[in-house]
């Protein structure tokens, strides 16, 4: 009787074996959704956020230190200087008889009338003026600051090979 007492308490001890979990647990779900959250709108837009990162959208000091470098050469009447800041594909300089720069000719607004080198000049810093980005086709920043024909200039800056260069060049 002894040996039948010990197989039922040992028989009561053993359990039958718990079935594994089958399925995707609760936290591998949450992963999931928050990388798919995470991924898909970068894919989406990842032209635009490489075109700010062309830009260097972090920091407006790039773009206001070519505009004052740029009006610096217009005072100085740098031609050199000018026109290696010009982006010669969407903004060319018109020179008079004698070589020296009267306006500047855009590309893209062909029928515009040409901006003098008075109305590009920037009456003062650059320091001060707004940054805007535009990142469509021509990733661009956009400073407005005032000229020296007592209107405000629209300087349209695109970055090339690490520099900045002009554009695009509005007076009003």
């Amino acid at each position: 009787m002894p040996d039948s007492d010990v197989e039922k308490a040992g028989a009561a001890e053993r359990r039958p074996p718990t079935p594994a979990k089958r399925g995707v647990s609760i936290g591998a779900i949450i992963a999931l959704a928050a990388g798919c959250a995470i991924v898909f709108p970068t894919l989406w837009y990842w032209k635009d956020l490489t075109r700010l990162y062309q830009l260097r959208a972090w920091s407006k000091a790039g773009p206001r230190q070519a505009v004052d470098r740029f009006g610096e050469a217009l005072r100085a009447g740098d031609p050199v200087t000018i026109e290696g800041m010009l982006d010669g594909s969407l903004v060319t300089a018109v020179k008079s008889p004698e070589g020296t720069i009267t306006g500047f000719k855009s590309k893209m607004a062909a029928l515009a009338p040409a901006v003098s080198v008075q109305a590009a000049t920037p009456s003062g810093s650059a320091s001060g003026s707004s940054v805007r980005y535009r990142v469509a086709d021509l990733p661009l920043a956009i400073l407005r600051v005032p000229n020296a024909a007592g209107g405000t200039a629209d300087f349209l800056m695109t970055r090339r090979g690490g520099r900045w260069l002009v554009a695009e060049l509005l007076a009003y």
